[in-house]
């Protein structure tokens, strides 16, 4: 575990503990030692050292350039033992970029190839309550979507405090018993909490854009998807034999399971869009 600070969306410095784990970087709060955040090897694409930024580094995750900014005095140290541990514990290599990166470039690309007008340019905002692990309150945000994205803005400064693209998203749970609460639910797994007065038709405007955006298979649900019942990653639809199987098992319900639950593990493997490998016999 190594002290260091984060730059924060607000332009400011966060004390905040690194631990380098066999499998990612952990944020933690020098508090509680409570993490805040993850950085999995898997979704590193590199590691950058600052020019104008003492003893900082960025992290380049998430798919699209997301950088991350921290600054620590062991910063040469927690880069080596990133590339080592991702290297032995899940043969994951690691770029190390040779260029150093300026401040100026960090605060002009840290949404990657999301960082530019076009796509944080809001078509249409309403006022949540994020819910959070690291605040004990609900926080006030401003959803925004774009044509391309999902961000969230201080209401206060309208800084940018994350931004999500509208491909990510898997699905929205609307809670079942909350009227205000509902869940944007990413391929990743991860999960984002809000409360909005106007849900539904906050709802209603997100599955349009969304769905306008090319990613067809979102759609709302009363419950997350139970990750147990999906056989794969839902980031990629499952392979032939397992949708003909839930399709059979459809009309025959295996082992005397109740039908409900067939249709919960149909559910969670089968796209909204439909079936992938559809034969005519099936």
């Amino acid at each position: 575990r190594y002290p260091a600070y984060k730059h924060h969306w607000s332009d400011t410095r966060l004390p905040v503990v690194l631990e380098v784990t066999p499998y990612s970087l952990d944020q933690l709060d020098p508090a509680t030692n409570v993490i805040l955040a993850s950085y999995y090897y898997k979704d590193i694409e590199g590691i950058g050292t600052m020019r104008d930024y003492t003893d900082g580094f960025v992290i380049v995750c998430g798919g699209f350039g997301r950088l991350h900014l921290f600054a620590s005095q062991h910063v040469d140290e927690i880069k080596r033992k990133i590339v080592e541990s991702a290297q032995t514990n899940l043969s994951v290599m690691i770029k190390v970029l040779k260029e150093t990166v300026p401040l100026d470039e960090f605060l002009v690309q840290r949404f990657g190839r999301f960082s530019g007008d076009e796509h944080i340019t809001s078509v249409s905002e309403f006022t949540v309550h994020k819910i959070s692990s690291r605040h004990s309150d609900p926080q006030r945000r401003t959803l925004c979507l774009s044509d391309t994205c999902l961000l969230e803005r201080d209401p206060q400064t309208y800084n940018i405090c994350t931004l999500r693209p509208l491909s990510d998203i898997f699905a929205l749970v609307r809670d079942n018993t909350n009227p205000q609460l509902f869940t944007v639910q990413y391929l990743n797994g991860q999960m984002r909490s809000y409360m909005a007065t106007d849900r539904d038709s906050l709802l209603a405007s997100l599955l349009d854009g969304v769905r306008a955006s090319g990613n067809r298979d979102v759609h709302v649900k009363m419950s997350p998807i139970a990750r147990g019942k999906r056989l794969g990653p839902l980031n990629l639809p499952v392979d032939e034999e397992v949708e003909t199987t839930h399709v059979k098992f459809l009309q025959q319900p295996p082992g005397g399971r109740p039908f409900a639950e067939v249709l919960e593990r149909f559910n969670a493997n089968i796209p909204y869009s439909g079936l992938h490998y559809s034969v005519t016999q099936d």
